[in-house]
């Protein structure tokens, strides 16, 4: 059984690394449509690309969203997690 942590990092900017302190700002929006918008669309792809059989590019778009340093907030990297575990979910239930 796979475990995924559902419990993000309380201090996921602002870390350091090593001895450098990495401040980076959190975006709003890309091209004039906000992230959370981008994040829903992300995930309604990657759900897309599980029901098609497609496990491995949905697990992708999950890993490239919560890579993103746009999606760190908490409310973000639930929602990706659970899409993560749906499409896990999609893809073992049709083995």
């Amino acid at each position: 059984m796979m475990w995924l942590d559902l419990i993000p990092a309380q201090h996921t900017l602002g870390t350091t690394l090593g001895s450098r302190s990495l401040d980076l700002p959190v975006p709003t929006d890309y091209a004039g449509v906000p992230v959370s918008e981008w994040l829903t669309l992300f995930l309604d792809y990657a759900v897309a690309l599980a029901v098609k059989g497609n496990r491995e590019e949905s697990y992708r778009v999950c890993q490239a969203a919560r890579d993103s340093v746009a999606f760190k907030t908490v409310d973000f990297v639930f929602r990706i997690n659970v899409a993560w575990c749906g499409t896990w979910a999609r893809a073992e239930s049709a083995l």
